[in-house]
């Protein structure tokens, strides 16, 4: 863990151990061999098997608690949490004595009402811009809850030292995206949705509702990317044959 000064003690410099690929002209530091003594504090680090699994878990949560937590401060740190609701993440961050404020989605205007916060945690509805993040000036981290960085203004963020970190690299929700192509080729292939409502209306009739098999099929790819993977290697389960540009 580093400790980090409280919102009274000075300027604050982010840590590159959150997104170095965010922070311009830091080098990404050098993994620990020994475990951290303080692994109980920040979760994920230290290779304690159970902080590990709440790191997993919680993603960035555990990140913005690592980030404002080990300062001893006089008040807990204000975190405005934006349509990104998790009960786990949010007990982490009040058992940590921060105050959490849970709204829904917020628009520009309804964000700049929280100009005094220390960290956001927001999911894909809430932007966080630079407009934003340069009249927050208590604004220490902004938290995505999942991978994706389009509506944070990262450039502006690093160029401000303001550590931005995400819930892992993709690789999840990237095999939930690619399960959720499959789902709908199946349903267009085999006819599902009108196969549903043939059955619901009580009037199945089965030759109606044969379709076609997947196996064998062309499927073209556009961007082979985390996504564009997962989606090949399940086609390639399927027996079917695939091009990608």
């Amino acid at each position: 863990c580093q400790a980090l000064p409280g919102p009274s003690s000075g300027p604050w410099t982010p840590t590159p151990l959150l997104l170095p690929s965010l922070h311009r002209n830091t080098a990404a530091p050098a993994r620990p061999e020994a475990p951290s003594p303080c692994a109980e504090r920040c979760p994920g680090k230290g290779g304690n098997p159970r902080a590990m699994q709440l790191a997993r878990r919680l993603g960035a949560w555990c990140v913005v608690a690592a980030v404002l937590a080990p300062a001893p401060v006089a008040r807990g740190f204000h975190i405005v949490v934006s349509d990104a609701a998790s009960r786990a993440g949010v007990a982490l961050l009040q058992e940590r004595g921060h105050r959490v404020v849970e709204t829904g989605p917020l628009g520009p205007a309804e964000l700049a009402k929280h100009e005094d916060a220390d960290a956001v945690i927001v999911a894909s509805s809430t932007k966080v811009t630079a407009e934003y993040m340069g009249q927050a000036k208590n604004l220490r981290v902004v938290g995505r809850a999942g991978a994706g960085l389009d509506n944070i203004d990262t450039a502006f963020a690093a160029e401000s030292g303001i550590a931005v970190v995400r819930a892992g690299d993709g690789t999840v929700s990237a095999a939930s995206v690619a399960e959720l192509a499959f789902m709908h080729m199946l349903a267009l292939s085999r006819r599902g949705l009108p196969g549903h409502a043939s059955i619901a209306a009580n009037t199945w009739k089965r030759r109606d509702f044969v379709g076609s098999s997947l196996t064998g099929k062309h499927l073209g790819i556009v961007g082979l990317g985390r996504i564009g993977k997962q989606v090949a290697s399940r086609a390639a389960a399927f027996g079917m044959r695939v091009s990608a540009l």
